[in-house]
């Protein structure tokens, strides 16, 4: 039903994504090669070990880097999945782009865009400049595609509601005891109409009209103990509720700023990003 909305989607991503390129390489070349080496955005003097085939009988250049007793890899600043363009030293083949298909110690294989410039590898050395990374806009495709394909039930009446198809439901505006006195009056009719959601409620607002103080406001109303995101954790602190912290404390008291083992639960086994419980 909204298949052309969300193919513009998938579009609009692939532009994104060669803008980004683009930019990228712009700003690459304003830098030296020393430079940008040191970033670990290009790695020279690479040559073209073999060619094969890979999914979808893509062309796949394997390339590696004669040692000069180097003490690290050149392609430990490298990714899986990294958009890259390759240059030759001669002037006459064009650049080829493509992305990172494998990263080793000692080779790197890239998956090319399109056909090859010649029917054979090019001979001679190249140069491998990092343009971007090419998972960011693989999870956003995914995740266009999922809602779009949606048949679970909370998943696809979302997707209608906020494609316009099908209406928000509310139930009556809750009659509550506000704990942060000094909401005004436009913050508080968005707390208790973000109580009164059934499906999702809508806070809209420019930058400082206080839509995490709104935030924090409706969960600690929602719940006694209550799943918040650990970027507003801090918001909580500074509200006077206490932050129940579910794995390392460490990360967490650098922005909670105090919040110790003194003062924090601690369960182990859970890493840094777990979620927070409000008591």
């Amino acid at each position: 039903m909204h298949d052309e909305h969300f193919e513009k989607l998938l579009k609009l991503i692939d532009i994104e994504r060669e803008a980004e390129r683009a930019e990228n390489e712009r700003k690459l070349e304003k830098l030296p090669v020393q430079a940008r080496e040191a970033l670990g955005k290009t790695v020279t003097r690479l040559v073209i070990s073999r060619e094969d085939y890979g999914v979808g009988s893509h062309i796949l250049w394997v390339l590696s880097r004669p040692s000069h007793g180097e003490e690290y890899s050149p392609f430990q600043a490298l990714n899986q999945g990294d958009l890259v363009s390759l240059s030759f030293q001669d002037s006459e083949i064009p650049k080829v782009k493509g992305t990172l298909y494998d990263v080793d110690q000692f080779e790197i294989t890239v998956a090319l865009e399109g056909a090859p410039p010649l029917e054979e590898p090019p001979k001679g050395k190249c140069q491998l400049d990092v343009l971007g990374s090419e998972a960011t806009y693989k999870r956003m495709k995914k995740a266009i595609v999922a809602v779009q394909q949606a048949q679970k039930k909370d998943v696809a009446r979302l997707r209608e509601i906020f494609m316009g198809a099908e209406n928000a439901e509310f139930d009556e505006k809750p009659k509550i005891q506000f704990l942060n006195e000094k909401l005004n009056s436009y913050q508080r009719e968005s707390v208790t109409k973000a109580l009164a959601a059934e499906d999702v409620a809508l806070i809209h607002g420019p930058p400082g009209t206080g839509k995490t103080t709104v935030l924090v406001e409706v969960v600690r109303q929602a719940w006694t103990n209550a799943l918040v995101v650990p970027r507003h954790a801090v918001r909580f602190q500074k509200d006077g509720a206490a932050v129940v912290r579910k794995g390392h404390t460490a990360p967490m008291a650098v922005r909670l700023g105090g919040c110790t083992p003194q003062n924090c639960v601690v369960e182990e086994g859970l890493t840094e990003g777990d979620d927070v419980l409000l008591p």
